[in-house]
């Protein structure tokens, strides 16, 4: 009974988890249409204004395109680059201070210190099995 449980539990987790990415997905592809119509706007008024707003919306929508692939992937690698996503748009785009950049800049670079040294090859082994249950050319050679 238990087990039962458990598995209906699981089940409706994982279908309102993939209902949600689909509202995710809709919502981006119609912000994408409209990041599309921005940019034939993008010399009225100030155009640096325009262009930092306009890198902003993007690295936006491409975080919250990878946030779709980590909840569809469940895999490290999804939450990795999720990660340095979102560092990357905090470094690049607010202009706080330049401590703050360094502290985004050391971020990333713990980050790829912690993919590196900290990622086992069993970790990233069983992270880069595809849909098929087939391992990666790199985990075939």
């Amino acid at each position: 009974m238990k087990e039962k449980c458990t598995l209906i539990i699981s089940s409706l987790a994982y279908a309102l988890e993939m209902i949600i990415t689909i509202a995710m997905l809709i919502g981006t592809g119609l912000l994408c249409f409209r990041l599309i119509c921005s940019i034939f706007h993008l010399m009225d008024g100030n155009p640096f204004e325009a262009y930092e707003h306009l890198l902003s919306y993007s690295m936006n929508l491409i975080i919250c395109v990878e946030l779709i692939r980590m909840m569809y992937y469940h895999t490290s690698d999804m939450v990795f680059e999720l990660l340095v996503f979102a560092l990357a748009r905090q470094v690049i785009i607010d202009h706080t201070s330049a401590i703050t950049s360094l502290i985004g800049v050391c971020a990333i670079a713990v980050l790829f210190a912690t993919r590196k040294f900290l990622f086992t090859t069993h970790v990233l082994s069983a992270d880069t099995d595809d849909e098929d249950g087939k391992k990666s050319e790199k985990e075939n050679k």
